[in-house]
């Protein structure tokens, strides 16, 4: 977030209802990594706009193998770490989306 924003999570939208979502390793039953960005990469609303892990301290007890980073200036989040696809899907269900723009762009 940017200077003095403060995420209100009640109003965050799990990224899970993004309709036709989906995560396969057609080589594997394990992935190493995850990339989660913005479409083209940019975010209409800056730093108001955020993708991020809702409740931290469940998700690193859950998927101890996994490591969360984040870049607000390519607006990706980066998920790593060796871990079944399964598991993968599992940790993606704890990611959330949050626009704090009253009338957002």
């Amino acid at each position: 977030p940017g200077p003095g924003v403060v995420y209100d999570n009640s109003n965050a939208i799990p990224i899970q209802n993004i309709a036709g979502a989906s995560l396969l390793d057609v080589d594997s039953d394990y992935l190493s990594s995850v990339v989660i960005s913005f479409n083209g990469a940019t975010k209409p609303d800056g730093f108001y706009e955020a993708v991020f892990i809702k409740d931290q301290a469940t998700f690193l007890s859950n998927f101890p193998a996994l490591s969360v980073t984040y870049s607000n200036g390519d607006a990706t989040m980066a998920i790593s770490g060796t871990e079944t696809v399964a598991n993968y899907v599992a940790a993606l269900r704890s990611v959330y989306y949050n626009n704090l723009i009253p009338t957002p762009t």
